[in-house]
Formats: structure tokens, sequence, C-alpha cells
């Protein structure tokens, strides 16, 4: 079971009885109540590395910079001998912005001289998909909202593609501070029409179109399927996935940081606060409260009247997802009663971007025994057998 799958199967049959709607059935995810050994090390880096920069003053301009320079992607580079990979630029108007290289790294930079600009927008075709138009699914990078870009995380693009039998797109959209929300979900929505303008070009089959992302990129694929359902093209996509996605303004109802009662959501709270403030424009955090209800900001905030025009929703996180958790869990919520809501599943005993044995690529997986999910497959819940 892949993303293919799931847009092939008809829209009545989600997600109560088609292939999405089983997979409660077949995923592993009853809590363990303590991280995996093979994520330990990893979740304490991670956490304090989320204390350290706080103690210094968050998000400050040397940090974005530093995070900028990391490396994102830690997929196998194997993948990329298994797809065609093709740039494109793309004109942007009004958002402004484009890329340029710097030291191998892509660099975003504000184009403000015409307000004109161009759009990396990144196609990944595996190279086992017959020439016809084929499903595809557009995929937005994750990075805290501050980092990352496709071409960042291009072998996991290809992971992606091969995995799931789909041609992959992956935009560019920015980073905050240079783009904030508003361009932000419209530079989505512009990546969207864009496939659709020159499906031929690239090989998709229009009618079979998915979005999917990853932590920040959560965001970006929700609000796509938000502005969509606003200007009645919500059947345009067949399917909405999300892993670890971060879309909610869950982080916003303690009044500070420190007054967050679980240790895990204290240690990123003031990060997470300080990027949604410069994805918004600003630094004052009496402004940032004041959009805690702006879909704008936090898409799982639309009114209900959108949720019902959503495509089947697959929410994926983490047991101790610093980010995501709480949130996917309260639009999982949310959205249940509308009936778009095809799975939540929290990944036990791991953290936020953290794999372990549950998760493992199509090359190597019995498919008796496991599923796949935005290119990570997922073993399946062993049933004891009677006797």
């Amino acid at each position: 079971m892949c993303i293919r799958d799931s847009i092939n199967a008809e829209y009545g049959e989600l997600p109560h009885h088609g292939h999405m709607g089983a997979l409660d059935q077949l995923l592993h995810t009853e809590p363990l109540g303590s991280r995996l050994p093979e994520v330990q090390a990893a979740w304490d880096a991670l956490t304090a590395g989320f204390e350290q920069m706080a103690h210094n003053g968050g998000l400050t301009p040397e940090v974005i910079q530093m995070l900028r320079g990391m490396p994102l992607d830690q997929t196998p580079e194997s993948f990329r001998d298994r797809c065609h990979v093709t740039k494109f630029e793309v004109e942007v108007r009004g958002s402004s912005w484009s890329d340029s290289r710097q030291d191998g790294l892509i660099r975003l930079v504000l184009q403000v001289a015409d307000g004109r600009g161009q759009m990396a927008v990144w196609v990944v075709r595996p190279n086992n998909l017959n020439p016809t138009p084929q499903p595809a699914q557009l995929w937005f990078h994750g990075g805290g909202f501050v980092c990352g870009s496709a071409a960042s995380f291009l072998n996991a693009c290809c992971q992606r593609a091969f995995n799931n039998s789909t041609v992959l797109v992956a935009p560019d959209v920015g980073v905050a501070p240079e783009i904030t929300a508003e361009h932000w979900l419209k530079n989505a929505v512009l990546t969207h029409d864009w496939v659709i303008q020159h499906s031929s070009e690239i090989g998709v089959d229009t009618s079979k179109l998915a979005t999917s992302g990853e932590s920040a990129g959560g965001f970006t694929s929700l609000g796509l399927c938000m502005r969509l359902a606003e200007q009645g093209r919500a059947d345009e996509l067949r399917l909405f996935v999300s892993d670890i996605g971060a879309f909610d303004s869950d982080f916003l109802d303690a009044a500070t940081p420190e007054d967050e009662a679980d240790p895990m959501h204290r240690a990123c709270s003031l990060l997470q606060r300080q990027a949604l403030g410069l994805l918004l424009g600003t630094s004052d955090p009496a402004e940032l409260e004041s959009h805690k209800t702006d879909p704008s900001l936090f898409p799982a905030q639309m009114p209900p009247e959108l949720l019902d025009l959503l495509p089947p929703t697959v929410l994926m996180t983490s047991e101790f997802d610093h980010v995501g958790k709480r949130c996917n869990e309260r639009f999982a919520a949310r959205l249940a009663p509308h009936g778009k809501l095809a799975g939540l599943y929290v990944q036990p005993g791991v953290g936020h971007g953290m794999y372990t044995c549950l998760l493992y690529t199509s090359d190597a997986a019995d498919e008796e025994d496991s599923v796949d999910l935005g290119g990570r497959r997922i073993i399946k819940k062993k049933k004891r057998r009677k006797y």
C-alpha cells in the first residue's frame, strides 16, 4: 500500500473502507511510554539544542544562518540513481524571490527591484515509471520555517517518489523571514497551478494529484488544501498526507513557554513562537497571540465549512514529537466528524523526524508485513495466531 494506491482509489471509498481506511488495523501505533534506545541519544541532542538556542535568545539571525548551513537530508544517495530529476524555474510575482548558490547550498534571496523572481521547482520521476501520465504528489519540505529547500532534500524526494511510484514535484516556496505566510501559501498554489498547466510536459495525470509535506511542509500542504477549498477547487487534490506536520497554534495555549506543562513542549515553545512570528512578519508576542485563530498562519484553524471540502487526510506524528504530536492529535479530533480523517498514526517510541526499525525502504521490505506512506515503510502490527 502506498500513496499511489490511495490516489487511485475511488474517492467515495475513503476513508471508511478504502485503502487508507484499513490502515488503522495494520499499523502498530500503541504508545511505548518510553523512547526506543536507538533514538534516545538523538532525542536528547534535539531537546538540548532547543533549550540551548532558547537560552541564547532563540532564532537570532546568526542562528538562522547556522541552521541554513546544516545538512538536513539523511536519505541514502542511492535513490538518486533510480530517478530522473529536472529543475524548472517558475516566475513568481509579488512574493518576489529567487534562489542562488553559495558553497554548494541553496540560499533564498529577496528580489525587490521589480517585484518578480524565479521559484525553483524540482520534478522527480522514477526511472521505472512508464512514459504515460502518472499519479503525482506535490511535496513540501520542512526546516522549522526558517531553513531548508527542495534542493537540500532531493535524496528524500527521490526515495519518496520511487517508493510510492509517483512523479514528485518539490518547490522552493520560501523560508521566513524572507517570505511571510501570505506569499508562502501563494507560492504553494502557484506551484499546484504550474503542475496542472505543464502536466503534459512533466508527465502527470492531473486527475490523480496528492499533496504531502514534512514538518513545516505539513503547514504548506494543509495551507494549499485550504486555499484550493476557498477557491472552489478542492477536488483537484485526491489525498493529503502530513508527516510530523506543524500547522496549529496549540503552543500558544500557554501564556509563556515556561508555562508549558510538558517539558518536551516547553523545550521548543520559544522557538515555535519565534518561527511563526517570523512567518507572520513580527517579533511582537502580542501580535502573534492575536493571530492564534488565523487560518492563514495556522491552517488547522480553518472554518468548519472548509474542513468538509478537504481531501482524505492522513496525519502522521510521533509519540515524542516536540513539535507535531499535540497539534496533529488536536486537528485529527477536529477533522474526524467531517469524514475526512483517513488516519492518525502516532509512531511509537520516536521523536520529531526520527525513524528507526519501524520504518525501512521498499527494496528491503516484505510486502506482506508492511505498508508505505510518504516514502517510508512502516511495519504492520503482528497479529497473534489462534490455535
